[in-house]
């Protein structure tokens, strides 16, 4: 058992060594950067997810453009990445009459729900109605067109 001490005290005097020959305050600094490390990591993920996100959400605005009967009138007002992962969006297109109408979807799991899909309001009522996301609008607007 005593060796068990003799290396526990050798250990705690080279620590105690090390800070007085290195000080507290560079041990700090080695600290501090790692911390920031972490976090540059955490951001570029986040980043990294965040794009991933905006190309699902481009792409369903392209495929909800695409399954139009007049795709050339379709506008993008909105397109809003909510938490749950659901894309909202709000756009001008023409009905069968010729007018100018606005519509919504919901692309939430692969499947896009549209005015026309059944259980829509159920759906635009749970992913988006009254809760806020991520506004994305400028990228469908690039990315769409």
């Amino acid at each position: 058992m005593q060796p068990v001490w003799w290396a526990l005290g050798a250990v705690a005097i080279a620590v105690a060594a090390f800070v007085v020959m290195v000080g507290p305050t560079k041990i700090g600094q080695w600290i501090l950067q790692g911390r920031q490390a972490l976090v540059a990591d955490e951001n570029k993920s986040s980043e990294a997810m965040d794009e991933k996100q905006i190309v699902h959400a481009v792409e369903g605005a392209k495929s909800i453009k695409q399954a139009m009967k007049s795709p050339d009138s379709f506008k993008l007002e909105s397109m809003t990445i909510m938490p749950s992962g659901a894309v909202c969006y709000v756009y001008l297109a023409k009905n069968e009459f010729g007018g100018v109408v606005k519509a919504a979807a919901v692309f939430f799991k692969d499947e896009i729900a549209t005015l026309e899909t059944q259980g829509f309001d159920l759906r635009w009522k749970d992913e988006c109605q009254g809760k806020k996301g991520k506004d994305v609008t400028g990228f469908g607007e690039l990315m769409v067109y």
